[in-house]
């Protein structure tokens, strides 16, 4: 047997198994990886009708045997161990896509049925006193619905620049985020603050050199410079 006939029907065995454990939605995609590829060794000597019957382990011996002799026994691991982890990631990949895209799908479903009820009246007269005092203002978020929510609560106009989902690639606690929005604003980082309800949020913002105002549980939080309790309390900020 060449190498390149004996790497195809390994190769085949993995897409077997693959397309098998795929198909089960298996919770734990190794495990059960593991155990449908042992079970594709075992059934190798009925696929042949010429072949006499052998034991589980003696079919599966001689498969990784011949493998070993063939490409050598550090040649067959190296094969063994980039074909399965290459296969195994891909899946799991496709997997969490699908299951990002599921929850992101209910998540709109669930955006869509908020109002301009859902701001308290409280965050508007803040938001607004704050650009008649000239303030320039931001949102940030890793969410790429920044701007649906925004539309649903009608907020948009209360904001000069979004920075979220669409336009970053690093999450909280990585500063990505603040630093993109003190750019759209026009604004060196040390002259922003920002306003976090999550303690990553806040670590965020320390780590972009901003002033970090904390509220909600981010009020416990001592890495926050200010601590507030209610969304008016901004307007005293820099009186």
């Amino acid at each position: 047997m060449t190498i390149k006939d004996t790497e195809n029907k390994i190769g085949q065995l993995f897409s077997n198994t693959l397309n098998i454990t795929k198909k089960e939605n298996a919770s734990d995609l190794v495990s059960s990886f593991a155990e449908e590829f042992h079970r594709q060794l075992a059934s190798i000597s009925n696929t042949n009708p010429n072949k006499p019957a052998a034991t589980e382990t003696s079919e599966s011996d001689t498969m990784v045997e011949e493998f070993k002799n063939t490409l050598g026994t550090k040649g067959a691991l190296t094969f063994f161990q980039d074909y399965n982890n290459e296969k195994i990631e891909k899946m799991i990949e496709e997997k969490k896509a699908e299951l990002m895209e599921s929850k992101n799908n209910t998540y709109r479903e669930l955006l869509a049925s908020m109002t301009p009820a859902d701001v308290t009246e409280d965050v508007r007269r803040t938001l607004a006193e704050l650009h008649n005092r000239g303030y320039k203002l931001a949102l940030g978020s890793s969410s790429k619905n920044a701007k649906f929510i925004l539309e649903k609560v009608q907020l948009l106009d209360a904001f000069d620049a979004i920075s979220d989902g669409t336009n970053i690639t690093k999450s909280k606690p990585d500063p990505e985020v603040f630093l993109r929005a003190a750019e759209f604003l026009g604004e060196k980082p040390e002259d922003c603050y920002v306003v976090e309800d999550a303690y990553a949020g806040i670590d965020a913002a320390k780590s972009a050199g901003m002033q970090a105002v904390g509220i909600g549980i981010a009020a416990g939080y001592a890495a926050a410079d200010v601590k507030i309790q209610s969304f008016g309390e901004l307007l005293t900020l820099g009186a």
